[in-house]
């Protein structure tokens, strides 16, 4: 937008709102477009926009430096290191903790180890249905629904031997 201030037609004298470049009638204190604010507040100021916060700049701000810095540059630190780890606070687990995840391990892994099979089963029942083999389709399909029976019994009777083995290992009777 080019603006001809040489007399020609269309020109405008006039002010301009520096926020938002709307033509001012004169004497106006806020623009009648976007109502900001046309006189000078020298008696406005706001600290850290309009004039620097003394406060600010004149307080002192201790950083705490990390241990390496602090070991490179001499400083001390005068807080007491934190307290050692106790005698037994890193044993290994018990033999019933160490066992039973163990056994979640072994779930995990023979769940794994189906849904893997289930796949490539799945993926042979499609292969004989594309050949038009339905017979050999529905043994896949069989044959991996007898793999998840098999590995839930296997985990279940797993589950059965590691809970009524549990009292007498460790001590305890059963009541």
């Amino acid at each position: 937008m080019a603006e001809s201030t040489n007399g020609e037609a269309g020109s405008t004298d006039g002010a301009r709102c520096p926020w938002c470049s709307a033509e001012l009638p004169p004497g106006v204190e806020n623009c009648p477009s976007c109502k900001a604010n046309l006189t000078s507040g020298a008696d406005q100021a706001i600290p850290g926009l309009t004039a620097v916060d003394i406060d600010t700049l004149t307080r002192k701000t201790t950083q705490k430096r990390n241990r390496p810095v602090s070991w490179i540059s001499g400083e001390v630190d005068d807080e007491p290191p934190p307290p050692e780890a106790g005698p037994g606070s890193l044993e290994p687990p018990p033999l019933e903790v160490r066992r039973e995840m163990l056994r979640l391990e072994m779930a995990a892994l023979a769940a794994d180890l189906t849904a893997e099979a289930g796949s490539l089963a799945a993926d042979e029942a499609i292969e004989a249905i594309e050949r038009g083999d339905e017979a050999e389709a529905r043994a896949d399909i069989r044959a991996e629904i007898d793999a998840v029976e098999a590995t839930e019994a296997l985990v279940e009777a797993d589950d059965v031997g590691s809970s009524a083995s549990s009292p007498a290992e460790s001590g305890g009777a059963a009541t």
